[in-house]
């Protein structure tokens, strides 16, 4: 399948959000890759790419400040470029990615005790989901995502009684894509996409 037969399936499937501008940006990065990475590729990541360009927002380097631009994915990659803020910038893109249904407020993001050979000692992110008090105390590795906290915000989810959960996928290589969504639509999008969650790519918790 072509990278435009690819986004018209994810399109069939729900996503709406894939501008002529995105699709024509994945099609001239798989253009460009190395022929070695070229023949390596595998077929399910070209839809990946696509769901990483929707939901990859807008990053001003100059600022060093990254703002969400869809309502429907969010991607990043999980070795961070502001390893400090890192996790605000995660519950910015999944309460975007939530059209308004919670609120998370209150963030605070704490790095703290001496740098180590892998980082500091402790990374821990406050927050208040619909005005209640959260607190994660993330695994620290580097300037690497802790994909635990994924997990610890379906925990949130479900103690405030929300039926809907985050489901992850990967491209292949380093990017998080990220859906907020019911188990039924999770089933429904990786049954019209031909995904299966045994597959790396396909979304799942």
């Amino acid at each position: 399948m072509t990278v435009r037969e690819y986004a018209r399936l994810l399109e069939e499937a729900g996503i709406k959000e894939l501008t002529e501008e995105k699709i024509a940006q994945v099609e001239a990065m798989i253009e460009n890759l190395p022929e070695e990475a070229a023949e390596a590729l595998e077929p399910e990541q070209v839809p990946a790419f696509l769901l990483t360009a929707v939901g990859r927002g807008e990053y001003d380097p100059d600022s060093l400040s990254w703002m969400p631009d869809s309502s429907q994915v969010y991607s990043f990659d999980l070795e961070v470029f502001d390893s400090g803020k890192m996790y605000t910038h995660f519950l910015e893109g999944i309460r975007k990615i939530s059209e308004g249904e919670f609120e998370i407020t209150q963030i605070e993001e704490a790095v703290s005790g001496e740098e180590g050979p892998e980082g500091p000692e402790s990374h821990r992110i406050q927050f208040c989901y619909n005005g209640t008090e959260y607190a994660y105390d993330a695994e620290v590795y580097y300037d690497w995502f802790d994909t635990g906290m994924i997990a610890y915000m379906n925990q949130v989810f479900e103690k405030e009684k929300n039926p809907k959960r985050l489901y992850a996928m990967g491209d292949g290589y380093q990017e998080c894509i990220v859906l907020y969504c019911t188990e039924e639509w999770a089933d429904e999008f990786n049954r019209k996409t031909g995904w299966s969650r045994k597959r790396p790519y396909s979304v799942s918790t």
